[in-house]
């Protein structure tokens, strides 16, 4: 049998594991596909967003995790509905936390 510790343990692990990939991609994806940025420079704008708004970002990736789960929770059908949500609230969080050059057009 497994220590009572071991999913407090394991779900630390986890969002240790996750915390990073999150704050790598959470500006990142939106920003290469509305600019010509490199990779290495949306990351680093991504980060950036990160460390100015922490708090809002951790609950903004509870929400996106919780969600997420509720989908896959429903058979999967529930990501019908929750995908293309999040998708949106995605990009108008990237329009708020990314300041725009003041020579960009759109």
């Amino acid at each position: 049998p497994c220590p009572t510790w071991t999913p407090k343990a394991a779900c630390r692990t986890c969002g240790l594991m996750a915390a990073p990939v999150f704050a790598s991609s959470v500006d990142a994806i939106p920003l290469l596909l509305d600019r010509r940025v490199s990779v290495q420079k949306a990351v680093l704008t991504s980060w950036k967003a990160v460390l100015a708004n922490p708090i809002c970002l951790s609950l903004w990736a509870a929400i996106v995790m919780s969600l997420s789960l509720l989908g896959l929770g429903t058979l999967m059908f529930g990501l019908i509905l929750v995908m293309p949500i999040l998708g949106h609230a995605t990009w108008h969080a990237y329009r708020d936390l990314v300041v725009r050059d003041p020579g960009e057009a759109g």
